[in-house]
């Protein structure tokens, strides 16, 4: 009875991921950049699948990561640790289509949410996740995205897969944190800009209420009251 319904419940799992997965709303890079509240290159330390203390006993990976070289948000440890759905326990495998699948000893770029759904901690799943291989014969780090295919760049913000006149070379991880960068910078500038406008809007409204004459309610009260009418009869 217990093994049926966790079955059931990891078949509910794989139903609800692979419709999540099928309709994941398509970011930009600058997108992922501002959902994310750490970015980072890290290297995959160690993974362990463990099945869920729950009654349902879902499957998840816990990813340690070390070597971190952090381009946003604040990191004091010198490894981290993440939960990613999906793994291998006691012959039993749970694959949940659109997490990414890190591998022990490779580096990534990954971009965390804090806040993330209890699934995936990156940012649009495998969107948040790119690999970083180094070229065996120029020694050059190039970036490819969580399936492994390199990235030639961003065009409207998406990644370019396939090489052309205008990008005949990969990108590299350094020419990826400059791209990152600009993302942060031009989020930076709408933010501070929106508060201008807010700061602006603030005071034209204050100054609007000094200036408005008196309405006749305030009038009133200005006014003397009027005499008694006892008094005046006399």
């Amino acid at each position: 009875m217990k093994r049926s319904f966790a079955r059931g419940a990891l078949l509910m799992l794989l139903m609800a991921a692979s419709a999540t997965a099928t309709t994941l709303r398509r970011l930009t890079l600058e997108q992922v950049v501002e959902g994310s509240s750490e970015i980072m290159v890290a290297t995959v330390t160690r993974t362990t699948a463990v099945a869920d203390d729950g009654p349902r006993e879902l499957i998840f990976t816990n990813v340690e990561l070390g070597s971190l070289d952090v381009w946003s948000g604040e990191i004091a440890d010198a490894t981290v640790s993440y939960r990613f759905a999906g793994g291998t326990v006691g012959g039993r495998t749970l694959h949940v289509p659109g997490v990414p699948k890190l591998v022990p000893g490779t580096r990534y770029v990954l971009f965390l949410d804090a806040e993330a759904d209890w699934l995936c901690p990156t940012v649009g799943w495998i969107q948040g996740c790119y690999e970083l291989r180094r070229d065996a014969k120029t020694g050059v780090t190039y970036v490819r995205d969580s399936g492994g295919r390199l990235v030639y760049g961003f065009a409207a913000g998406l990644p370019v897969l396939k090489p052309s006149t205008k990008r005949p070379r990969a990108l590299t991880e350094v020419e990826f944190q400059v791209e990152v960068t600009r993302s942060l910078e031009a989020i930076a500038r709408r933010a501070a800009e929106l508060e201008k406008k807010r700061g602006a809007k603030d005071t034209d409204g204050a100054s609007d209420s000094e200036d408005a004459p008196p309405s006749k309610t305030d009038a009133s009260k200005s006014q003397p009251p009027p005499a008694n009418r006892q008094d005046d009869d006399r």
